[in-house]
C-alpha cells in the first residue's frame, strides 16, 4: 500500500480520475527467494549519481520472466529484508514550465527538479537531475533529512531535525532548510526557490538489482500512481525499468534477458507522462504517440 500525500500544494483543476486497475497484478513475492540480498548499508550511495540510463516499459506480467533470468548475475537491494521500497517524488517547475518544455522540445541539456522521499526509512532529498548532449546523467541532491538507519555518508545535522511532510512550497521552507536549499539551487541551476512551484505528486515501489561483478544496477519501478490535485492516475500493470552503468556500451545478462523477452529501449519519462495526463492543456503534441503506447502497454491483458 503506497502511502497518501493530503496535502499536494497545487493549483485547482478539473476533477478527473483514471485508472488502469486490473484483478490479475502477479505475485513475485516468491521469485525474490532466488535472489541474495544486499543489505542497504553495504551498498555504495556515492556511485552511479554520474551515469549512463536507458530505459525499458512493459507490462507487469513479464516482470516474472524477467527476474527468472537474472538471479544468478545480480542482487536485491533490501532494507531491513525487504526488498520492495516506496517512494514518493513531488516534482518542481517554474511558472513557464521551463523544465517540461525542454524535455518536449527533446533538449539536449536539460533538468528535472524534486522532493524525493525514501518512505521506507524516512530519508528525504531535494533533487536536480541533470542530462547533458551526450546522453549522460548526473544527479545532484541535498539531503533535507536522513536517517540513521541507512548510515549515509551524507547525514549531517538535518538528521536531527524533521521536515514538515506537508512543507512543498520550497520558499515556506522552515530555517536552516531553506536556506540550505537557496544555496542548492544557486549552486548548480542559478535559480531561486521562489521561482519553483510543486506540479506533480508521484509513488511508485522499487526493486534494485545490483551486477555482482559489473558497475551496473536495474532499477525496476511498478505500482505507479500519480496526482495533481484531483487528478489522478494508476497504472498497477506498468513497469519500468532503468538500467544505470558507468559505461554506455556495456553489455549483461540484464540486455540478453530483455532482447529474449523482446522488451526494447524506449524514451520515456515518468514526470513528462504525468503531467502531460495530469494536464490535458500543456503542449503535448510530441508526446502523444508515446503516451498511447504507454496507455496500451498498461492496459494490455
Amino acid at each position: 500500500m503506497l502511502h497518501s500525500q493530503k496535502n499536494t500544494g497545487l493549483s485547482p483543476c478539473n476533477s478527473v480520475h483514471y485508472s488502469m486497475e486490473s484483478p490479475s497484478v502477479p505475485d513475485l513475492s516468491p521469485l525474490f527467494q532466488n535472489f541474495q540480498s544486499l543489505p542497504l548499508e553495504e551498498m555504495d550511495k556515492s556511485s552511479f549519481l554520474n551515469r549512463y540510463d536507458r530505459k525499458y516499459v512493459f507490462h507487469r506480467s513479464l516482470l516474472p520472466l524477467l527476474l527468472q533470468q537474472l538471479y544468478q548475475d545480480y542482487e536485491l537491494l533490501a532494507f531491513r529484508g525487504a526488498v520492495c521500497r516506496s517512494y514518493s517524488s513531488d516534482y518542481y517547475d517554474t511558472a513557464d514550465n521551463r523544465t517540461y518544455f525542454a524535455h518536449h522540445r527533446g533538449r539536449l541539456n536539460r533538468f528535472k527538479i524534486r522532493r524525493r522521499h525514501y518512505l521506507d526509512t524516512g530519508d528525504v532529498f531535494i533533487e536536480i537531475k541533470m542530462k547533458n548532449n551526450r546522453g549522460r546523467t548526473d544527479k545532484k541532491r541535498l539531503p533535507l533529512y536522513v536517517s540513521s538507519l541507512t548510515d549515509s555518508p551524507e547525514t549531517d545535522a538535518h538528521s536531527k531535525l524533521s521536515l514538515p511532510q506537508d512543507a512543498l512550497l520550497l520558499p515556506d521552507f522552515p530555517e536552516p532548510f531553506k536556506s540550505d536549499v537557496e544555496a542548492f539551487l544557486k549552486k548548480h541551476l542559478q535559480m531561486a526557490p521562489d521561482d519553483l512551484r510543486p506540479v506533480l505528486h508521484i509513488e511508485f515501489q522499487r526493486l534494485m538489482l545490483i551486477h555482482r561483478q559489473s558497475a551496473e544496477r536495474c532499477s525496476i519501478d511498478f505500482d505507479l500512481s500519480y496526482s495533481r490535485q484531483s487528478r489522478n492516475l494508476s497504472l498497477p500493470q506498468l513497469v519500468v525499468l532503468e538500467r544505470k552503468s558507468g559505461r554506455i556500451t556495456t553489455h549483461t545478462a540484464l540486455d540478453t534477458a530483455l532482447s529474449q523477452l523482446r522488451i526494447k529501449p524506449t524514451r520515456f519519462s515518468k514526470y513528462c507522462f504525468g503531467r502531460s495526463v495530469c494536464e490535458p492543456d500543456l503542449k503535448q503534441n510530441l508526446f502523444l504517440e508515446r503516451n498511447r503506447k504507454i496507455h496500451k502497454i498498461a492496459g494490455a491483458l
